[in-house]
């Protein structure tokens, strides 16, 4: 298997940098960056049952595991106490139905709930008010007193991007031309980088960077190969494009995150039954891509959450751990014992050269 990934920076259509990977088995193992390891477990009240697709959001001084699927926002403290929920599933006012991603901003917390509406929680869980926000998509964000949300490839003339202020539509950007099978992920849609609002559209290859008179490109990545056919994006039928994308293997962007010091970027192939992941680290202006294989393979593989100024963040089911390297196990910060952790999740900080 051959991959050519290049890097463009759009605001300026100038090429950053081009990194031919052939194979990908040569590409360069995620673990020999790995300096050191800090493990948090999870602890619960014992009586907590969560799914096997879980976000994870940071506060202050709190960590938020989100599971979509049950309706559940958990609260921890930044060494893993439990310190309860975060409001609950029902149709009061201050309570939410749905969970279509959750937003963590300075001391509130946002909950984007189906059908377009907006709870918000303090720090702690206490809540503050609701809205109903008309024209919300399956994600959203709240910046500078107004509402992005990114609505998918739903319908051919459809916008994928709106931006909702004061209660009203004022500006949509990306029109889908083509009828594109939709596709939803709890993989946040919206980046907070560097004060730059950053969002990842679906199966396309770029990032944008939005704002309130804007839509631009960001980052564009060339998956070689396994680029999404741009006759895909002008399909006549819905069924007819996810039937291309079962019969290859195809690379999208499954998640994005930055600082001031690193880029990363995390890349799905999915496909014929199969899906592992690269991740492309961006310091100094040079990119390093690290092959990350199935998820069964490692650890690290699709458990990656959040990034920040000393390294990755992943959030890892506690039986995992067993599977990390020995020669990195030895790393681990305060000698812990991986055999005598007994929570279910643990919140694990990979420091990183």
């Amino acid at each position: 298997m051959f991959l050519i990934l290049t890097v463009q920076a759009c605001t300026s259509h100038d090429k950053v940098g081009e990194i031919e990977m052939s194979p990908l088995s040569d590409l360069t193992q995620f673990e020999s960056r790995i300096d050191s390891l800090q493990i948090i477990p999870l602890k619960d009240n014992g009586k907590l049952v969560l799914g096997d697709e879980l976000e994870l959001c940071s506060g202050k001084d709190s960590w938020y595991l989100v599971d979509n699927k049950n309706k559940k926002i958990v609260r921890y403290s930044m060494d893993g106490s439990f310190c309860g929920m975060i409001g609950h599933r029902g149709r009061s006012s201050s309570e939410y139905l749905t969970i279509q991603n959750v937003q963590v901003l300075g001391d509130t917390i946002f909950v984007y709930s189906f059908p377009d509406k907006v709870v918000r929680y303090s720090a702690d869980g206490i809540y503050i008010g609701s809205e109903s926000v008309k024209n919300l998509g399956y994600q959203t964000f709240y910046r500078d007193d107004r509402f992005y949300s990114y609505h998918g490839y739903l319908m051919k003339g459809s916008y994928r991007l709106s931006i909702i202020d004061d209660g009203e539509t004022k500006r949509e950007y990306l029109r889908t031309k083509g009828r594109i099978m939709h596709f939803e992920s709890i993989e946040p849609v919206f980046i907070d980088a560097n004060n730059r609002l950053i969002m990842i559209d679906s199966y396309n290859n770029a990032l944008y960077e939005v704002s309130e008179n804007k839509c631009e490109e960001y980052l564009s990545f060339d998956f070689g190969q396994y680029s999404i056919s741009k006759d895909f994006f002008k399909s006549k039928d819905e069924f007819e494009g996810a039937e291309y994308l079962l019969n290859t293997i195809f690379a999208r962007i499954s998640r994005y995150l930055e600082n001031s010091k690193t880029k990363c970027v995390v890349v799905s192939l999915d496909g014929q039954g199969q899906r592992s992941f690269i991740y492309g680290l961006e310091q100094r202006g040079v990119w390093q891509w690290f092959q990350m294989g199935a998820p069964t393979e490692s650890p690290f593989t699709g458990t990656l959450r959040l990034l920040d100024d000393d390294g990755l963040i992943f959030l890892l089911e506690s039986k995992q751990l067993k599977d990390i390297p020995r020669e990195i196990s030895t790393r681990i910060i305060g000698g812990l014992d991986v055999d005598d952790i007994e929570t279910e999740y643990v919140i694990t900080k990979a420091y990183i050269h």
